[in-house]
């Protein structure tokens, strides 16, 4: 069956039809790339599905699907009509025909769907139907008015100028016959429209001078009620002197408004038609098959770069196509004719300018008494549409080039939870079997059934484990998270939902990063205690000795030992900021939360630098206290944040000048900001301020001594309280740090 399947795809895969090929239980085998162009849905997505599955709209007359079940069973071909939905949920309008295919015994193998787009022909058919009724509607009522109008009757005694109407006539201008009487001609031309008087004239004096057997004329007359209403005037001069003036005439006056506003609208409906036309693109034509006249509208005239209007023949057509489309045209016409079936082609051809364009020729046969009388059908010009099919087709290969390529796993499944995208890295870091992906369509449930069996996600029955990752799944949440494979392999997994539904994942093996971690924390374990404890005791000694505890020193003794205390104090900071660094940077640096207020720790860090600040002539206020503020916090880090603030602010602070420390609340979060009255921050250094080991300039270090570290720890303390820390600066006048942390109801 598959050799038989492959012969049969090959006569038909590069037809324009959307072309199906099912089994005989009608579950689709093979499709065509018109079908997955127009449907959205490749072979792998198809297969296995009934075309009703696939494509079903639910709109469909029912007895279309019996006529098809019928044929089938009767194995026969059959064609019908259907509304099928495309995979964004789109409807169209299909023909389509069913034919059975045999093996070479004569035995069925299964059914071939021939389909073609009907949608934009019946769109079109029916908006030709609407007008056609329209028109015929306003012909209706125009006959009804003809017939059922009372014609109004007049005569004109020439010499005297007066003029006698009928009832009729009177009443179509809003008068009685009485109202109007006296009636003369200067009176009756007040009531004529300016634009029309001059005509009127001119069309008497023709009649007058006997160039024409009767007066016969259009104009409007106003209205007693203001409107102009169109009149037709008939008449004839019944009398003439023996000199040959006119001295009598008579005639009719008809009431014509309804006709003159129904070729108004014609007029009208055939200017929106050809707006329509230009605005499309899409051309129209007929060939007259017992004449061999060609006509074309001006959208068509305009495709091919011709004046609209110029005379066509049939056979000047060849002079646009090569002969291989010739050849496709006289053929395909010819089909048309003798199996009464439309057609769909996309052809190259050369305008009348010698420009090479693509178009799409739409076409069928109109019949009169059984015979086929004339071919009609559309143009489109389509050069543009095929090279954004082309472009997208590029850009398709580059972008599954490129998700090949990446240096991660990646999948992309859809709002089904169907497999879309993958690239082999993703099967490797997984470790999924080849088979799963040799079947055809994968789902999300597939892949973690594979890793709950694998016991990936932990002990448990693997049914319930892989329910409830499907259900998490089809709510989709931005993720990041670590896990390790059944080989122990960690992996870094991100996940982020897409619009429209489905995710998007993200596979990294992060064993090489797991190494260094460890490598990190060793190294701090190193540190702490090959280097801390030692010097913690030196630190220890050097206190004694600076306190004299131990007795008194020499003063050049003190001296020594004062200095080598202040670098030791510096030392033990250095190897504080930088193992906290590390532990960040590895992150095991850990927090003990709870809830705190915040003016306590404040008090405490403000009473922990006063003597640091005394000897630098700086003191400490602690200005607008919110002493009901509650924070989710770890209160030696928030304190060691504090210190670190109120530390800087002192060291940059010009003697004599205090720092502040205020709070507020603002948007449901906490803000303490520390500010000092020193030199201010360089704008350039500004975008660097919280980066490790940042200071303005090497002056600074030596100048006011730090590791350029403590903002840095800072920033990372406070991003994991949930907050957010920044700073604003004038240079020459101070700087203002602060920090905010969410705010928690006081216990």
């Amino acid at each position: 069956m598959a050799a038989d399947l492959e012969r049969l795809a090959a006569v038909v895969r590069h037809t324009s039809n959307l072309v199906v090929i099912t089994d005989q239980d009608r579950k689709i085998q093979w499709v065509n790339d018109a079908f997955t162009r127009f449907y959205g849905y490749t072979l792998a997505e198809a297969r296995e599905h009934t075309p009703l599955q696939l494509l079903g709209s639910g709109v469909t007359d029912p007895e279309a699907y019996a006529a098809m079940d019928r044929a089938a069973e009767a194995e026969v071909s059959c064609r019908v009509e259907v509304v099928n939905r495309s995979k964004d949920g789109s409807h169209h309008d299909i023909e389509l025909e069913v034919q059975p295919y045999r093996d070479p015994e004569g035995r069925l193998m299964g059914f071939m769907q021939l389909g073609v787009d009907v949608t934009e022909k019946k769109r079109a058919a029916a908006q030709l139907q609407a007008a056609l009724k329209e028109l015929s509607r306003e012909r209706v009522r125009l006959k009804d008015v003809l017939e059922g109008t009372h014609v109004g009757t007049w005569e004109w005694d020439i010499p005297s100028c007066l003029l006698t109407c009928d009832e009729r006539w009177a009443y179509m201008i809003g008068y009685s016959a009485q109202d109007v009487s006296p009636l003369t001609i200067r009176r009756w031309r007040r009531h004529v429209h300016r634009a029309d008087l001059r005509h009127a004239i001119a069309v008497l004096k023709a009649h007058f001078a006997r160039r024409t057997e009767y007066y016969e004329c259009e104009l409007r007359l106003r209205h007693r009620n203001g409107d102009w209403i169109w009149v037709l005037l008939r008449g004839r001069v019944s009398a003439w002197t023996a000199a040959g003036r006119p001295t009598s005439m008579a005639g009719t006056q008809m009431d014509i408004t309804t006709r003159k506003r129904a070729e108004e609208q014609l007029r009208s409906n055939k200017a929106f038609l050809k707006r329509a036309e230009r605005v499309s693109g899409v051309g129209g034509w007929e060939v007259d098959l017992r004449t061999g006249v060609l006509t074309w509208s001006d959208q068509t005239f305009r495709i091919y770069e011709l004046a609209p209007g110029a005379p066509q023949q049939s056979r000047a057509l060849h002079h646009y196509f090569a002969v291989p489309e010739q050849d496709l045209i006289n053929r395909t016409a010819r089909e048309c004719i003798d199996q009464r079936k439309p057609w769909d082609l996309e052809l190259p051809m050369t305008t009348a300018t010698g420009r090479s364009i693509w178009v799409r020729s739409v076409g069928t046969v109109e019949m009169e008494d059984d015979h086929v009388v004339r071919l009609v059908g559309t143009l489109q010009d389509v050069t543009a549409a095929r090279a954004l099919r082309e472009e997208l087709r590029r850009n398709h290969t580059t972008l599954q080039s490129i998700v090949d390529n990446l240096p991660c796993g990646l999948s992309v499944f859809d709002g089904n939870l169907d497999l879309i995208a993958f690239n082999e890295q993703f099967r490797l870091l997984l470790d999924l079997p080849q088979a799963l992906f040799a079947r055809g369509a994968i789902q999300f449930e597939d892949v973690v059934r594979v890793n709950a069996a694998r016991g990936e996600y932990g002990p448990g029955s693997v049914d319930d484990i892989v329910g409830e990752l499907v259900e998490r799944a089809r709510h989709p949440k931005r993720l990041l998270f670590e896990r390790e494979r059944h080989d122990g392999k960690p992996l870094e997994v991100r996940s982020a939902p897409m619009p429209g539904g489905g995710f998007v994942t993200t596979y990294m093996d992060i064993s090489e990063r797991k190494k260094i971690e460890r490598m990190q924390h060793e190294f701090i374990s190193t540190v702490s205690h090959e280097l801390r404890t030692p010097l913690t005791a030196i630190y220890g000694s050097l206190r004694l000795l600076d306190s004299q505890t131990v007795g008194p020193l020499a003063p050049d003794v003190q001296e020594l030992v004062s200095v080598a205390l202040s670098s030791c104090e510096r030392l033990v900071r250095l190897i504080s900021d930088v193992l906290d660094v590390e532990r960040i940077q590895a992150g095991l640096m850990r927090y003990a939360f709870s809830r705190q207020a915040l003016v306590p720790l404040i008090d405490e860090a403000i009473r922990s630098m006063q003597a640091y600040a005394e000897p630098l002539r700086v003191s400490l206020l602690f200005e607008s206290r919110v002493n009901d503020a509650y924070v989710d916090a770890d209160p030696d880090r928030i304190t060691q944040v504090l210190v670190n603030l109120i530390s800087n602010a002192v060291k940059f602070s010009a003697p004599d000048h205090p720092v502040t420390v205020g709070m507020s609340v603002v948007d449901g979060y906490v803000r303490v900001c520390v500010t000092d009255r020193g030199v201010g921050i360089p704008a350039e250094f500004r975008p660097r301020i919280f980066e490790r080991f940042a200071q303005a300039d090497g002056s600074d270090r030596r100048l006011r001594g730090g590791t350029g570290l403590g903002l840095n720890i800072c920033r990372s303390i406070v991003e994991a309280h949930r907050g957010r820390i920044d700073f604003v600066s004038t240079v020459g006048v101070g700087t203002e740090f602060f920090f905010e942390l969410p705010r928690m109801p006081a216990p």
